[in-house]
């Protein structure tokens, strides 16, 4: 069994590929080809982990790539850092005693303020990224910074060396020399065992010719979650799932430490136990309720929990909004599959939740009729309101130009559940758009979306021209 599948695209430019559940005594070896596998415990190793010098630490002056599977870091002292490859060469680490962190290429200083303690505070995978001329940040597949970064690491030292800090558990740890992509990210996120054998088992401790180095490590304190949105829910599942539903077996059995098994704790069985025995509630996200990745656990809470403090990434960003769904294991590892337990949470402009509003419209449509005019017709379903509406606000575009949301076209009353129609008035040839939004009595409108478009043609058609054909002899 291959312990590298070199044949994936992620292959490409991997200079360490570190696995570290697998049992027996910690071994490295950090000679290129890029291994380094085994641990004290099936769980992880523990910081802090370092390795002496390599050829390949000077291998970083174009672009780099590290990613990093953690159990969750803590950086309680200013200056701590998550990663630092020495003699001034390349160091990540907290920006004194702020929130945030700061890295440094060459002794030059790089401030990523929108890079917070608490995005690491729980368990996932942090990507860093320098390609030629901007530093990125990814928290589980999601780019949270960006800033420019024209200079590049060290890349003539003889004496430096490897060193992974703050408080935390490493379970795998990659480096490149070049930048990955946001597909590659989000593709390591999914499948973190994408680059390991075609059967997605973990590999057995195989360290290839080379030095060794003994990694020592040791855990200091636990991760904690920080962050404003909470989910509450109000009841105890009531429906039972199919028998034997247990998506979580074949996802770790097919995909060995993937992000799901890292939230369950499943990675520590290798899939074949369920070790949450008192169950749990796990927390799904999407666009909408239809639109929820129910292939993909963002947080995972308390059995018995009323309510969840999510970390600061999974809120909301300002001016948009987001759909959870909360759902219960059972002490077998059964899951309910219900949406009874699903919110809406709105973000305003200001990064603030907004005031509740009522839902969208559904099925919005428009035909011509008679006379150049339009009817638009759309049905409105009130469960999982926020607000309710009182009135409809239509607005009206021209196909290559922007939907005017100062000033509705019409306005047409609320009258509870049930189709809406609305008629217009004669409008010129060309493709109209529409948006149909609700209202409430506080005047908060819904979303913008969706949008009907409609082709007006005054003139009749076209004559046909009727041919006559005969043969020649």
């Amino acid at each position: 069994m291959r312990s590298l599948d070199r044949t994936d695209p992620l292959a490409r430019g991997l200079l360490c590929a570190v696995r570290m559940d697998g049992p027996g005594p910690a071994a490295a070896n950090l000679v290129y080809p890029h291994l380094l596998t085994g641990a004290t415990t099936p769980g992880g190793l523990a910081t802090e982990i370092a390795a002496t010098h390599q050829d390949w630490y000077n291998r970083l002056g174009s672009g780099y790539s590290f990613c990093f599977w953690h159990s969750g870091i803590m950086l309680n002292e200013a200056w701590q850092s998550v990663l630092v490859i020495s003699d001034g060469a390349m160091s990540w680490q907290r920006y004194g005693s702020n929130t945030c962190f700061r890295a440094y290429h060459n002794g030059t200083p790089y401030t990523l303020s929108n890079f917070l303690l608490s995005h690491v505070a729980a368990p996932g995978l942090l990507v860093g990224v320098w390609a030629g001329s901007t530093l990125r940040v990814y928290v589980n597949g999601q780019q949270i910074e960006s800033v420019a970064c024209y200079i590049a690491p060290k890349t003539n030292s003889a004496t430096s060396t490897l060193t992974l800090g703050g408080s935390t558990t490493v379970r795998q740890f990659l480096v490149y020399h070049r930048g990955l992509s946001a597909e590659e990210v989000g593709r390591l996120y999914r499948q973190p065992s994408a680059l390991f054998d075609r059967l997605r088992r973990w590999p057995p401790a195989i360290v290839p010719d080379g030095t060794v180095h003994e990694l020592v490590g040791s855990v200091r304190a636990a991760s904690s979650v920080s962050g404003l949105l909470r989910v509450r829910s109000s009841e105890p599942a009531v429906v039972p799932p199919p028998k034997d539903r247990r998506p979580w077996r074949n996802t770790v059995l097919c995909n060995g430490a993937c992000a799901d098994a890292f939230q369950l704790g499943t990675v520590l069985t290798r899939g074949w136990f369920w070790v949450r025995r008192a169950g749990c509630t796990a927390v799904y996200r999407g666009p909408t309720v239809e639109q929820v990745d129910f292939e993909q656990i963002m947080h995972v809470a308390d059995t018995d929990a009323r309510q969840i403090t999510l970390p600061a990434h999974l809120t909301p960003e300002a001016g948009s909004k987001c759909c959870y769904v909360i759902r219960r294991f059972n002490g077998q590892g059964d899951q309910e599959l219900t949406t009874g337990a699903a919110v809406v949470v709105r973000m305003g402009d200001d990064g603030r939740p907004a005031l509740p509003a009522p839902n969208e419209v559904f099925g919005l449509h428009g035909v011509q009729v008679a006379g150049g005019r339009v009817r638009l017709e759309w049905l409105y379903c009130p469960p999982d309101q926020q607000a309710e509406p009182v009135r409809f606000n239509i607005y009206k575009g021209n196909a290559g130009g922007p939907i005017e949301f100062d000033a509705p076209l019409a306005t047409v009353a609320y009258q509870c559940r049930r189709f809406h129609r609305y008629l217009t008035d004669a409008l010129p040839d060309g493709t109209h758009r529409f948006v149909v939004r609700a209202e409430s009595a506080d005047g908060v409108e819904s979303d913008p979306h969706p949008t009907a478009s409609c082709p007006v043609r005054t003139a009749g058609p076209e004559c046909v021209t009727i041919l006559a054909a005969e043969a020649v002899l």
